[in-house]
């Protein structure tokens, strides 16, 4: 929502800049790739400087991860809790809000539409029904975000699901398959799931 006069019209920061923050690693890109330069340009000529001077400061102290971090506590918190209160101070810089499951699950509503047609689609590529698989091994943090479970819950039944070792799982699998004789091949098969 930033903008900045260009002359005599006034125009939106380009989102660009904004998509970054999804990244934590591509804030830190942001410092070499020019970004940074245009940023602290758009800044001087902002209707609201101090807005994107934060954001600056962010790139700059590298506080991309440390937010990151900020960002994902906040999403744990949401999957036990209805109302979380996120709060991220670094640099001078302080962001807070209160955050409620419901809108942190309309922010991810697109996000799980695509997890669930890859299921579904998995299920036509085997030829098989949500009804002939036994188990639905669940791991990763998104596990426990409560939209991700219900997704599986419905289309398998919850007493089908199972979790364990949500993180270390994860890792384990990766370590297996630097350990097998072709790695490249799973590399190929996440290619044509993604």
């Amino acid at each position: 929502g930033s903008s900045f006069r260009s002359f005599d019209k006034v125009l939106p920061v380009p989102s660009g800049h904004y998509t970054n923050l999804a990244r934590w690693h591509q804030l830190a890109m942001m410092k070499s790739n020019g970004d940074l330069r245009e940023l602290r340009e758009l800044a001087r000529t902002a209707l609201k400087p101090d807005l994107l001077e934060d954001f600056i400061t962010i790139v700059d102290l590298d506080l991309g991860f440390a937010l990151y971090r900020a960002v994902s506590d906040a999403k744990v918190a949401l999957s036990a809790r209805d109302e979380v209160d996120f709060r991220f101070k670094g640099g001078g810089v302080e962001i807070g809000a209160a955050i409620t499951r419901k809108n942190f699950e309309a922010w991810i509503a697109d996000d799980i539409a695509r997890l669930g047609a890859t299921v579904d689609k998995v299920l036509g590529e085997a030829g098989i029904t949500a009804r002939e698989v036994e188990k639905v091994f669940l791991t990763g943090g998104t596990s426990f975000v409560p939209a991700v479970r219900k997704l599986f819950a419905e289309r398998f039944g919850n007493e089908r699901l199972m979790s364990g070792d949500q993180f270390e799982s994860i890792a384990y699998g990766l370590a297996l398959i630097g350990h097998s004789p072709e790695p490249d091949r799973w590399a190929a098969s996440q290619a044509t799931v993604a």
